[in-house]
């Protein structure tokens, strides 16, 4: 710090003196961002830093403009990541016509269950957590696609805004005053009074910020406007309930949803914006915030527009209102019941197979987005007893029982100061069942173990005894089922892939399921009561769709899947007769059924030995996967019942309806509203018959479907782009195989150049002398070496330039990470020298 002399000395009662004050270099980024204390105290939750979390070895990836720093296990999503932030670079750079200074650190964590990303601007530095996010408050994306592009926009785009160089985040002048005290031994009274005028080298509000990154670049639909999105923005803007344009400008004093609001608000005005002006006004007014000389950001907009940003705003929100009140006056909305009134986080209500028990996970009473999972005793008629209502204590919480550790997320998404990637809430967001005796109820929650990761496992709640026993440990497993047999089912992670695994409820020995590779996430799964068939929604790129699992004969197959629609939360009848389920097809979530009985008997038993066989890498991204031998059988036997078959839809909601089940006739479901989830019921009844190849990728859709309905996806999806940016929208990743054990081994040990090494045949990895390689060919070769530049190994990375990889060690991650300089390792704290 910098003190000026005192420009007078007085005897008056206030003294006066100027303090100039550099900011220290290590102040956090989200304090220019958002004047408030708790936004301020750190990107992600301290509490991540409470382990060093370094006994699996660190690893780097070195390409032409950035590191990509992992941990062993991590090496497919780390050689994905490295393909990724190339392909990206070019397309952000040139929109904000602004470059790094140096090479880009990107840190994978993937210790924790947890999904987030966050940008360190000052410093060069992203941070990201492998798992994919599962928010009920986004649809599914691609999740290393759109986390990469959405935390390498916040560095660009608010480097290129900044009004000064980055090596002096603000300055500061302050007035003290003091009492008037003056003795031989006192030097200054104590100070009375002060006044403080911050001049930051950031300025813009965290509307802009967020809204640019997800917003990416024009024709780049890594992110979008999605139907959970719209939903949020809809019943805000009908309700009058939307943040006006100072408020959605930060994040202090907003509970979580509120804080998503920003987001959403923020990303539907920016769309607005590169609506009307063109893509280049993002760029424009990050220009402006630098240039300007303005501190009001509303002044910024005009002078990058020549309209005042809150005179856009407003006419913003005056054309979605319209729209939007055109889309209510065709509804004729489902009369319901809510059950649960409070909070805003209320999912998967459902009852115990004799009726006695009815579940839901609720974050009643809470601001934050912590849930707990309650346990409701029922009469005979299905209803709940008046005494939870009065009482909430007489309710069951199976958290509290267990006494539940806070989760970090939790803690994280709090203390976020809004430059990360997104809600997470995916430790929230998992089903849990109840034993087909009633006897027992399965759930997944995370606790950290005594390295300092937060995994999720199983646990089993006996009724009986009242108590909770765990049966798997740091298995990073979630979202059980009960199958009739009496197994458990439930979701398995590693290397950000998830695939269903078979687990023992005595013993925890855990056997996999299916076989995914490539980064696809596996949600919901519900067994029919033949206890051969497994229904469960997948995503391999943007949406979900339906899947079926045949359990005795290892083989599977969509069930329902369209490009365009999102088809989620299955849940099949005690009777097995219907498939519940819930679907955009409108362009607003709504609940449906389809009678299985005969179109699935139809479309398993036809023909012999129908064999299910997946593509390299996984499912198709956008196609079906392929079945042979009786597959032409199927499909002409099965085509006119598919045909005649019709899908019932049971709900038409403003907000919308997900993860329903059924119980004397009547459907539960999650009803979204202007604030938030609530628990509701509703008798069944049929709105509309719909063919079934609505919900199918073969079928045509309609223009009208899931499109026209949201005026704010009309704008985003009209621009005009850059073909080689939608390019990037095909981006294929799954060929990328992890690195072999030898490629790591010399990787840590070092090899003599001029080795003559076979190529691995399963990853497609050979180690030896680097040679030279046209960067130009589809499939360009990337080296790997360690820290010796004459150790190195060669992988094939479809599409991406030359990287290097090498075992780091001995140094700091934190804000000092990146030396910027080629082909200088960079060093990891707590990590013993190779």
């Amino acid at each position: 710090m910098v003190f000026a002399e005192p420009i007078k000395r007085s005897t008056h009662p206030l003294r006066f003196s100027i303090l100039l004050l550099l900011l220290f270099l290590f102040l956090l980024p989200p304090l220019l961002l958002i004047p408030s204390p708790r936004e301020a105290i750190a990107q992600v939750s301290p509490q991540f830093y409470d382990y060093p979390k370094n006994h699996l070895p660190w690893y780097t990836i070195e390409s032409p403009n950035f590191f990509v720093h992992f941990q062993e296990g991590s090496s497919r999503t780390a050689q994905v990541v490295s393909k990724i932030a190339e392909e990206i670079h070019g397309p952000i750079t040139r929109l904000y016509d602004h470059q790094p200074e140096k090479k880009v650190s990107i840190v994978l964590r993937d210790r924790e269950d947890y999904s987030n990303g966050a940008a360190f601007f000052f410093d060069d530095k992203i941070e990201i957590w492998v798992p994919a996010l599962d928010s009920p408050l986004r649809g599914t994306h691609r999740w290393l696609r759109n986390v990469i592009t959405h935390e390498y926009l916040h560095i660009i785009q608010i480097q290129s805004s900044m009004t000064r160089d980055k090596s002096i985040p603000a300055i500061y002048l302050q007035w003290l005053s003091y009492e008037n005290v003056r003795r031989p031994d006192v030097l200054y009274g104590y100070p009375k009074g002060i006044f403080t005028l911050p001049f930051t080298s950031v300025g813009i509000p965290g509307w802009f910020a967020e809204g640019t990154a997800q917003y990416q670049r024009a024709g780049l639909f890594y992110d979008q406007w999605d139907t959970h999105r719209d939903m949020i923005l809809r019943t805000r803007i009908l309700t009058g309930t939307q943040l006006g344009f100072e408020r959605m400008g930060t994040f202090s004093s907003k509970t979580s949803i509120e804080r998503e609001t920003v987001y959403n608000q923020g990303f539907a005005f920016v769309i607005y914006l590169t609506h009307r002006f063109g893509e280049q006004v993002v760029a424009d007014i990050s220009r402006a915030a630098a240039e300007s000389g303005k501190t009001d950001f509303s002044s910024v907009i005009e002078v990058a527009t020549g309209i005042p940003g809150t005179e856009l705003f407003d006419d913003f929100v005056e054309e979605t209102l319209q729209q939007y009140q055109a889309i209510q006056q065709t509804l004729k909305l489902t009369s319901s019941e809510t059950l649960e009134p409070d909070g805003f986080f209320n999912f998967y209500p459902q009852f115990s197979p004799d009726g006695e028990w009815f579940g839901y996970i609720s974050n009643r009473g809470r601001d934050g987005s912590r849930t707990s999972l309650i346990l409701e005793r029922v009469d005979e008629n299905g209803n709940q007893a008046e005494s939870n209502r009065e009482d909430p204590q007489s309710a069951t919480l199976i958290e509290d029982l267990n006494g539940m550790d806070r989760l970090p997320g939790d803690i994280a998404y709090e203390f976020s100061h809004g430059l990360t990637s997104g809600l997470t809430l995916d430790f929230i967001g998992h089903r849990y069942s109840f034993s087909p005796d009633s006897r027992q109820l399965a759930y997944s929650r995370a606790r950290k173990n005594k390295v300092g990761e937060t995994y999720q496992d199983l646990y089993i709640y006996d009724f009986e005894t009242e108590e909770s026993q765990r049966i798997t440990h740091n298995a990073r497993i979630q979202g059980p089922v009960w199958n009739p047999a009496g197994d458990l089912t439930a979701i398995r992670l590693n290397d950000g892939t998830q695939n269903i695994v078979l687990v023992d409820p005595k013993t925890g020995d855990i056997t996999p399921m299916t076989s995914f590779t490539s980064g696809e996430t596996v949600h919901d799964l519900s067994w029919h009561p033949d206890g051969r068939r497994l229904i469960f929604s997948a995503a391999m790129r943007h949406n979900r769709s339906l899947y079926q699992f045949d359990s005795e004969t290892g083989t599977m197959k969509p069930l329902l899947e369209s490009p365009i629609l999102d088809i989620r939360d299955p849940w099949i009848d005690a009777s097995g007769e219907w498939l519940y389920f819930s679907s955009d097809r409108e362009g607003i979530f709504n609940v449906y059924r389809v009678r299985l009985d005969a179109w699935m008997t139809q479309n398993r038993d036809d023909g012999d030995d129908v064999e299910v066989s997946e593509p390299q890498g996984g499912l198709e991204a956008q196609g079906t996967i392929v079945v042979q031998g009786a597959q032409d059988v199927q499909e002409a036997q099965g085509a006119q019942m598919m045909q005649d078959a019709m899908v019932e839809k049971l709900t038409e909601v403003i907000g919308g309806a997900f993860m329903p089940s059924v119980q004397r006739g009547e459907i539960y479901y999650a009803d979204y509203r202007e604030d938030g989830y609530k628990i509701a019921k509703a008798p069944i009844h049929v709105v509309e018959s719909i063919p079934l190849d609505v919900f199918l990728s073969s079928a045509p859709q309609p223009e009208s479907d899931n499109i026209t309905i949201s005026p704010v996806r009309i704008w985003h999806q009209a621009q005009p782009y850059d073909p080689s940016v939608a390019a990037l929208n095909d981006a294929d990743d799954r060929a990328i195989q992890p690195f072999s054990s030898a490629a790591v081994e010399r990787s840590n040990e070092g090899v003599d150049e001029g080795a003559d090494v076979e190529p691995n045949v399963e990853t497609g990895v050979e180690t030896g002398v680097e040679t030279d390689v046209d960067t130009d060919v589809e499939e360009p070769a990337a080296r790997a070496r360690r820290e010796s530049p004459s150790t190195r190994t060669k992988q094939n990375l479809q599409g991406a330039t030359n990287t290097d990889l090498r075992r780091t060690s001995n140094t700091d991650l934190g804000s000092r990470s990146n030396t910027g300089q080629q082909g200088t390792p960079l060093r990891i704290k707590g990590v013993e020298d190779t």
